[in-house]
């Protein structure tokens, strides 16, 4: 079992050293800092040629840019403006502010290696 354990880290660490990965988040997993109005999908990071590029494809195949670097190549690609299922933070003194997305740029990072 051990083994199989070590196998599959070095198969993930591997995964994401080579500049790019992707993998199954929920609002779950992240409580209340959870920031889209759906309830999972994945978070990814892109390979070369645009290493650190951090999307999130919802459950129906919509793929949003999270971050910078995503956002200047999205039209490349058809990622979608994230806007449209970015949470809005519920407080009466701040009424259209968004809820922090950084966790799940955070989440991408992680993935690009």
């Amino acid at each position: 079992m051990v083994l199989a354990v070590l196998l599959v880290a070095g198969v993930f660490a591997n995964s994401a050293s080579a500049g790019g990965g992707s993998r199954r988040v929920t609002r779950a997993q992240f409580g209340a800092s959870w920031p889209l109005t759906v309830s999972s999908g994945t978070v990814g990071c892109t390979k070369p040629p645009f290493p650190g590029a951090v999307t999130f494809t919802t459950n129906n195949g919509t793929t949003y840019w999270l971050n910078g670097t995503a956002g200047d190549s999205a039209s490349q690609h058809g990622w979608k403006d994230v806007h449209p299922i970015w949470a809005k933070v519920k407080h009466p003194l701040f009424p259209g502010e968004r809820k922090d997305i950084g966790v799940l740029i955070d989440a991408g990072l992680k993935l690009c290696g």
